[in-house]
């Protein structure tokens, strides 16, 4: 568990737009901490573990992305395509992306590794012939 005097010490440090991490009373704020290294540890498994710690600047970004989504974010990823209120007609993108971890978060640690299989062509059974000048 990370300590909460260390992730508010670097928001105020190095973070610009620190609103509503201001307005979050302490309890909160260790909720807020223990959340983030929640979803750290559940979503990114192959780079964060109980050997492999998530460092505090990765923990204060993600804070601060906890605290800025808003009921309509909450509302997107539980599958709401559209909502009305007051008047106001809100639609969401139907191609909607988990942004559960903070962009600046997921291009230092993407979530998947891509690899590749090679076969040889002698493998893979099919037919091949040699084509010479004008036989096409």
């Amino acid at each position: 568990m990370i300590d909460v005097s260390l992730v508010e010490d670097y928001i105020r440090d190095n973070i610009l737009y620190t609103e509503k991490w201001d307005e979050v009373y302490m309890e909160k704020k260790q909720v807020v901490v223990n959340n983030a290294e929640a979803i750290l540890f559940r979503e990114l498994p192959h780079h964060f573990s109980d050997k492999k710690p998530v460092p505090i600047d990765v923990i204060a970004e993600q804070c601060i992305h906890i605290l800025e989504f808003d009921d309509s974010h909450r509302r997107a990823e539980m599958g709401v395509s559209y909502f009305m209120a007051s008047g106001l007609y809100v639609s969401f993108d139907k191609s909607y992306n988990d942004r559960s971890i903070a962009k600046t978060i997921l291009f230092r640690y993407p979530r998947r590794r891509v690899g590749r299989s090679v076969v040889n062509r002698e493998d893979t059974y099919r037919a091949y012939t040699s084509t010479k000048l004008g036989d096409y």
